[in-house]
Order: C-alpha cells, then structure tokens, then sequence
C-alpha cells in the first residue's frame, strides 16, 4: 500500500509520484480561480460570460424577463452536459458551473422550486378507456 503524506504547496505523495489537487479544485491546469457559489451571482456581471444576451434581456427583471434567461440557461446548461457526456473537446467545466449557478440564483429570485430544472422528457398518459 502507497504511503500517503502531505508535502508542501497542497500536494498529496503517493509512492513515488506526486499529485496535486490544484487541478481537482480550481478547474483546468493553471486556473486558480475559485469558482464563486450562487449567492455571490450578480446578473450584470454573469449573465454576459454564460449566454449571448443584449443588454436589455440582461436588465429586464420582469416574471417574463426572468422565465426567459432561465429558459436560455436551462438549454445552454443541457447542452454544456451533453459536451461533457460525449467528451467533447469544447466542453468546459468552469462554464457548467458558472451556469449550474446562475440558473439556481435565477430559479432562487425567482422562487422557484429546485426540482422544476429540467421538464421530463415525456408524460405517459394512462391509457383511454374503451367502451
């Protein structure tokens, strides 16, 4: 059994090669920013990283304003997860968390329950009665 023991600058020994959790924690080799949790959101600064949006979308706070950009989130989110499924090259973890945030920040303004994410993908209707 490899000997585990803490060394300097968060790297963990294992036998003979070393590991560190610098990439595990902070997202791609090299990025050390940590990544914000969803109360510390603000859509002004966001929003304009995540989705393609105008400004107006950005600024309007109305129910219908709101519904949107979670409509928008809720796509870009499946399609960012599909990405990271299939393996794709362009997928980015940073980005999948960043919008896992804001649609949870944006469901929370909204007070939206959690569990209304993601639609089901289809109903099963009880069979029609026949007579």
């Amino acid at each position: 059994m490899p000997s585990i023991s803490p060394t300097r600058n968060d790297t963990i020994q294992t036998g003979n090669m070393p590991r560190s959790n610098a990439s595990a924690r902070n997202g791609p080799i090299g990025d050390k920013r940590p990544v914000r949790p969803y109360s510390d959101y603000d859509r002004h600064r966001d929003l304009p990283r995540l989705l393609p949006l105008w400004p107006a979308e950005i600024a309007d706070t109305t129910p219908e304003g709101s519904r949107h950009i979670i409509q928008r989130l809720k796509r870009a989110l499946r399609e960012e997860r599909r990405r990271g499924i299939a393996g794709d090259w362009t997928y980015d973890l940073r980005r999948h968390a960043g919008l896992s945030n804001a649609l949870k920040a944006e469901m929370n303004a909204m007070d939206l329950p959690l569990t209304s994410w993601a639609a089901p993908a289809f109903t099963r209707h009880a069979p029609a009665k026949r007579s």
